[in-house]
């Protein structure tokens, strides 16, 4: 029976993790002769389903470190807990695959000094060259190098775009069939799903679904929806919370739409997010960069209009390059013409309705058991 480990040391709210989660799902219901091992630093791990084949590993049981308290270990104690946990791990379950979606470079590592046959699978969550230049741009050449370096010791790297593959293996010189796309589960909701609602012209609702920090284009989004005419009577809905969120309050204060902006904060029901997106008229997403875009599957779902930034990668691949939705070049003209498209959306529903119609039916793509039979051939779990 084969043990493949699926490892993501840190679960939130974000869109790793949701993926994560319904990856652990699919697999262990589509493949019930295989053994699942969840590798995290939690005891439990929610929304995941009690099927017999999955075990959750905590990984703090293997990295207690002597004399933790009495050394001075700083910054680097979550590093050196890690690479301790992830070494006692492969030593005693010996897995057959291992596949990492944070920490890669650690795992490689980790199974190098082990010198186990375990086969390691990367998989890449965000769009690597622009975000070593968006975070921290004086270490770019290193975390390029490092990242060549665990790739190159990586079985496959699984991206969530099939231009992603194309454009990490040029970047960091690598054979092509190192990389292979597969983008994320799209659950099915019979809550949501389906349900179609024509726009309001009288008191529109605009929606943005993000982590509020600046890669995620926030400003941008604030900025369009600040350009509409008074006579729309839009309001706009964001929901999410992080690192920006101040500054994007003080941004809709100066720009003068406060009082139209409703900051919903962090939601963690699902159904009360879809619900929201599915009242909604238009979604917006304005990421400088965007390795998929869960929140873009969703208002598909939900069918509400996407009108987003094209970026690399994933808006450009889910909207098929404008079939699905509405791609605005980013440049220095985005937020006008961003604006543009919002105010020409509302005035033609019957256009909007289009766009939302073909998006819906490609959601196909991404079922559970179109994606559970990709990453089945990448384990070897097919035979």
């Amino acid at each position: 029976m084969k043990i493949v480990t699926l490892y993501n040391p840190i679960i939130d709210h974000g869109g790793i993790s949701v993926s994560y989660i319904n990856i652990a799902n699919t697999l262990s219901k589509k493949y019930p002769n295989s053994v699942f091992h969840l590798l995290v630093n939690q005891k439990e791990i929610p929304k995941i389903d009690g099927n017999k084949n999955i075990k959750i590993i905590n990984i703090k049981n293997f990295s207690r470190i002597p004399f933790e308290k009495i050394l001075n270990w700083g910054k680097y104690l979550s590093s050196v807990k890690s690479i301790l946990g992830i070494l006692i791990y492969l030593i005693k379950y010996n897995p057959d695959y291992f596949v990492s979606f944070q920490g890669h470079f650690i795992v490689v590592i980790c199974k190098i000094i082990t010198n186990k046959k375990t086969i390691i699978i990367s998989r890449e969550n965000t769009v690597i060259g622009e975000n070593f230049k968006f975070f921290n741009q004086s270490l770019y050449k290193y975390r390029i190098g490092i990242k060549k370096f665990t790739y190159k010791n990586s079985e496959k790297v699984v991206t969530l775009t099939d231009e992603a593959t194309k454009y990490s293996a040029k970047l960091l010189n690598l054979p092509k069939n190192k990389f292979i796309g597969i983008g994320n589960i799209s659950i099915e909701d019979d809550d949501v799903l389906g349900k179609y609602t024509k726009i309001n012209k009288t008191n529109p609702n605009i929606i943005c679904v993000s982590r509020i920090s600046r890669e995620k284009g926030i400003d941008l989004i604030i900025k369009s929806f600040a350009l509409l005419p008074e006579n729309l009577n839009a309001r706009l809905i964001i929901v999410g919370n992080g690192s920006y969120l101040k500054e994007a309050k003080e941004l809709a204060k100066k720009l003068e739409v406060f009082e139209k902006c409703i900051f919903e904060g962090w939601i963690g029901d699902s159904k009360k997010i879809s619900q929201l997106i599915s009242t909604s008229d238009i979604f917006l997403s304005a990421s400088l960069f965007e390795g998929f875009g869960n929140s873009i599957i969703e208002a598909i779902k939900c069918r509400t209009l996407v009108i987003s930034s094209d970026v690399p990668f994933g808006p450009r691949e889910i909207l098929e390059k404008g079939k699905n939705g509405i791609l605005i070049k980013n440049d220095h003209n985005l937020t006008s013409e961003m604006a543009k498209k919002i105010k020409f959306a509302l005035n033609n529903p019957d256009i909007s309705k289009k766009y939302t119609d073909r998006a819906y039916k490609s959601l196909s793509r991404y079922n559970a058991e179109i994606i559970g039979e990709k990453w089945g051939e990448i384990l070897n779990l097919n035979n």
